[in-house]
């Protein structure tokens, strides 16, 4: 992941790249890059139904190296190397420091969520295999060492190559491609919980879908994400956890490898087998990575053809599939699991605080919703914020007796049966977003 295009032709120019050629154009947000997100997504759901309302879910990845701890522990070279992390929940992170100097971007991420136009869900803790890194740093490796000094992290798909020591791999932080950093259950289990741990405190609330990073997983992981309260894991195929979906309308490689034509051209292709999945799936997940957002590597018009060609391909599901709903990761997941996003008792009236305003997330006054009686509130419950972002207190409710029933993160209520639901995918370490359920009765 480079700090900007300047330091991807240095590096390129003093190491070559493994496999030839040159590496993705690989890098990470910016302020200006959240703020033009926060306007396009803003831009593309003005006027529309609030079913037709897109929201981002990123999945997140709530940590990163700290270079200066891990130079102190005698990174590289030294057996006494060891990995010490910057989490966001306790830290400006990694992109606040040089290389980057992105500055602190957590109000950034937080006023996406608050403007209902993202909602994360978990990704991983590092993304990359930790272990077999400082293993590669202890040892010499020479692309490690370089990126290293470099404050970057050398990932690479293939295996290491112990004769020539040119290539290495860091695939994924839960199954390693090197068979000497092989993880075992207990090691994945701790590793996991720190990370899911960390996604609360920063988030407010726990993550109930993931991506695992490169979808490469070993086959106990379901398990461990089920004890864990994961439901459902997008793309790969696990144990104890369902699995959600995909289809990719990525298009940042084909500018790369082939310039705007090249993008319009798969973009046409995309759209129209999108249009042939929806017509047969009523749950499918649409990927699109964070890279296509960040303009930082793109000249000014080729970071607006991938904005405009996401644009177009959102038009087209509402166009051509009215009755499609946008919904969340965790949404999504409920819904395909059970066909609802919230199960309460019948006989009993709820009040809940309504103190967001994410797309279904309304107040609403019903008497015969699924034999309920009584006024019904539905709404979300904050993340805790820092004090300068903080809302003003809400005022208490109406008088007479009611059940107090609060939880975190996204909360509502919406059409269940038939119906499409699709995501979309984009934000930190790529995350992503969502579509959902025709609205033909509703549901708790």
């Amino acid at each position: 992941m480079f700090p900007g295009p300047e330091a991807r032709v240095r590096a390129v120019a003093d190491m070559g790249w493994p496999s030839g050629g040159m590496p993705m154009l690989t890098t990470a947000e910016t302020a200006r890059d959240l703020l033009r997100l926060r306007e396009a997504l803003t831009r593309i759901n003005s006027g529309v139904p609030r079913r037709h309302k897109v929201v981002l879910t990123p999945f997140w990845v709530v940590g990163g190296p700290d270079y200066a701890a891990m130079r102190a522990s005698g990174c590289p070279g030294s057996r006494d190397c060891r990995y010490h992390e910057l989490f966001w929940h306790n830290s400006s992170g990694g992109l606040a420091r040089a290389p980057y100097l992105r500055g602190d971007l957590r109000p950034h991420y937080l006023e996406l969520f608050h403007l209902g136009l993202w909602h994360p869900e978990y990704h991983g803790r590092s993304h990359f295999d930790a272990t077999a890194w400082v293993d590669y740093l202890r040892r010499g490796d020479e692309f490690a060492r370089y990126y290293f000094g470099r404050g970057m992290t050398m990932y690479y798909w293939g295996f290491r190559d112990e004769e020539t020591n040119s290539t290495h791999s860091l695939h994924c932080e839960y199954l390693a491609d090197d068979t000497a950093h092989t993880k075992s259950v207990a090691w994945t289990r701790s590793w996991l919980a720190a990370g899911l741990d960390s996604f609360q405190r920063f988030w407010g609330y726990a993550s109930k879908v993931t991506s695992v990073p490169t979808h490469h997983a070993p086959p106990y992981l379901g398990e461990i994400l089920a004890a864990s309260g994961v439901l459902a894991v997008e793309h790969n195929q696990l144990d104890f956890v369902d699995s959600i979906p995909r289809f990719e309308i990525d298009l940042d490689s084909y500018l790369q490898l082939g310039g705007a034509a090249a993008v319009q051209s798969e973009a046409h292709r995309q759209r129209e087998t999108l249009q042939r999945r929806l017509a047969d799936e009523d749950f499918l997940a649409l990927q699109w990575h964070s890279q296509n957002a960040l303009a930082s590597m793109y000249s000014s018009q080729e970071a607006e053809l991938l904005l405009d060609e996401f644009g177009r391909t959102v038009d087209m599901i509402r166009q051509q599939f009215p009755g499609v709903v946008f919904v969340t990761a965790s949404e999504l997941a409920q819904l395909k699991a059970a066909g609802v996003t919230l199960h309460v008792p019948l006989h009993v009236s709820l009040y809940v605080l309504c103190v967001c305003p994410h797309m279904y997330t309304h107040t609403h006054t019903h008497r015969g919703v699924a034999g309920v009686m009584g006024e019904l509130l539905l709404s979300a419950q904050l993340p805790r914020l820092p004090a300068p972002l903080r809302r003003p207190p809400t005022p208490p409710p109406p008088s007479g007796p009611r059940w107090q029933c609060a939880w975190r993160g996204l909360g509502s209520w919406r059409g269940g049966g038939g119906g499409r639901v699709v995501r979309w995918r984009g934000g930190n370490g790529g995350g992503r977003g969502r579509v959902g359920g025709q609205q033909q009765k509703q549901h708790l």
